[in-house]
Parts: structure tokens; C-alpha cells; sequence
């Protein structure tokens, strides 16, 4: 093997090596509450609950909460459900943003959710959620 390939190869090695150690250490992402006004009078919130959690900044939150109610018949058997699900956020400069709805499906999407999540949620100019997004990966900031 002459030098030159063998001083290639030496260096490529050791460019994976410290890959792999980036790698393997892992990044975390940082993910403070974020929220974009629309022209049309709606937007989108987002925020990574383990980052808020963790911040100093006391104005910034992100939270979805699911109600749920069973209306029960004679048996104590389901007869009829009704959802109601409350999105809000409040970023660093205190911009807060909130949305409602019934919809199934959205209740749903929240069900992905965990405690270091990246939450975010649309809403329209009547303040009704539109979407919900759940973002997970092993590189979110870890509540502590």
C-alpha cells in the first residue's frame, strides 16, 4: 500500500471514529414554543414539552388537554361521548395562541404524545384547532 492511500484510509478512519462518537453521544434538539400568525387570521404553535419544562423563562407553555365524557344508560353502558380538546401556548415574548375542538381525530393524534414530545397545533381564525403534529425522536430535551 503506498503513503498516499494508506494516509487516506488513516484519515477516513478517523473521521468515522469521531462520527460515530457524535453519533453515539447523540444531539439533542432544542425546541423552545414557536408560534406563526397567518394572514387569514389563524397559525401554528409549537414547543418541546421536556425543553419548556426544563426552562427558566416562566412565561413559555405548551399544553393540549382531552376531556372526555361518557353519558351512560340505565346499564351503565355508553350511549353517547362528547371530546373537547384545549390546545394553548405562550411563547418567550408572551404571543399565546389557543384552540378548541370535538374532533375525533385530533383527540387521537394526541394520544402519540409523551413527556418530551415536540407538540404543535394549527388553528383558524375562529380559534378551532385544525391539526395537531406529535413529534418524537431520540433527540429531544429530556424533561429533568
Amino acid at each position: 500500500m503506498s503513503a498516499r492511500i494508506r494516509s487516506i484510509h488513516v484519515a477516513a478512519t478517523a473521521l468515522l471514529a469521531t462520527l460515530a462518537g457524535t453519533a453515539g453521544a447523540g444531539s439533542v434538539y432544542v425546541a423552545p414554543v414557536v408560534i406563526r400568525a397567518e394572514a387569514n387570521g389563524g397559525g401554528y404553535a409549537e414547543g418541546g414539552l421536556g425543553y419548556v419544562r426544563n426552562s427558566a423563562n416562566a412565561a413559555e407553555y405548551i399544553t393540549c388537554t382531552l376531556q372526555r365524557r361518557e353519558i351512560l344508560d340505565a346499564s351503565n353502558r355508553p350511549t353517547r361521548q362528547t371530546l373537547a380538546v384545549t390546545c394553548t401556548a405562550r411563547d418567550a415574548a408572551g404571543t399565546s395562541a389557543v384552540c378548541r375542538t370535538a374532533s375525533p381525530d385530533i383527540a387521537r393524534g394526541l394520544g402519540a404524545a409523551t413527556g418530551d414530545a415536540i407538540l404543535g397545533f394549527g388553528y383558524d381564525a375562529a380559534g378551532a384547532c385544525t391539526r395537531i403534529v406529535v413529534y418524537e425522536s431520540a433527540s429531544m430535551t429530556p424533561k429533568r
